[in-house]
Order: C-alpha cells, then structure tokens, then sequence
C-alpha cells in the first residue's frame, strides 16, 4: 500500500489547481498517524513550499495574464511560494514521487525545512 499526498495552489486571484505524489509506505503506518505527523510538521499545519520539498509546484499560470484590463506578465508575478496540504489516502497505485522517498522521509524533510526556517526567523542561522 502507497501513499497518495494530496496538495493545492491558490494564487492571489483566487485560482486554483490541484496535483498529487505518491510515496512508498512500507512501515505501513496509517493515515490517522501520517497525517497527524504531516500536519505537526507544516507551517499553520498546512502550508509549504513545494520546491523546497522537491514536489512539482502547480501554479496557476504561465505567461501573461489580464486583471483588471492591466497585462501581466511573469516579471510581475501575481503567484506567491505557498502550496496548501490538503491530505493523504491509502492507494495502491505506483509511486510517482520521482526520487521514490518513503512517506515517512518525506515528513522528515518537512520536519527539517519548518525547523531552519524557525531558526532563520529568530537569526540562529
């Protein structure tokens, strides 16, 4: 049994686009486990930065955009960095996470990233 992240993007206008990675799950830890992990890890329990994750962004646009009859372009980007956990599920389709991570690795990495970004906010580092 994998496990399927499941994880959002809404940018400033208000749109929104979806995608998911599946991790390999060979602990067999649960979803109410996982997720409560996943969740303590996150920043406000749900935002990360998908790049520094190693997950493939899903920003809303590319190119130029029209608001408010004004053109803009990627110079003037109107996406922000953060992607929103939305959760996981049990599946037994094949990994897609392209350095083929365990869950449980992934939520290290989440661990490690929020703790440097806490410590840079107070100048530790």
């Amino acid at each position: 049994m994998n496990i399927k992240f499941k994880y959002m993007y809404c940018n400033y206008l208000n749109e929104s686009k979806q995608d998911f990675v599946i991790f390999r799950d060979p602990l067999k830890r649960g979803v109410v486990f996982l997720d409560r992990h996943i969740k303590r890890a996150l920043y406000l329990s749900r935002f990360f930065l998908a790049e520094d994750l190693r997950l493939p962004p899903c920003y809303t646009y590319e190119g130029t955009l029209t608001v408010f009859g004004k053109e803009i372009g990627p110079e003037e980007n109107v996406d922000h960095p953060c992607h929103e956990y939305l959760g996981i599920v049990c599946t037994e389709a094949p990994v897609t996470d392209p350095t083929n991570r365990r869950i449980t690795d992934f939520i290290a990495t989440m661990r490690a990233k929020r703790l440097n970004a806490e410590m840079a906010a107070v100048g530790w580092i």
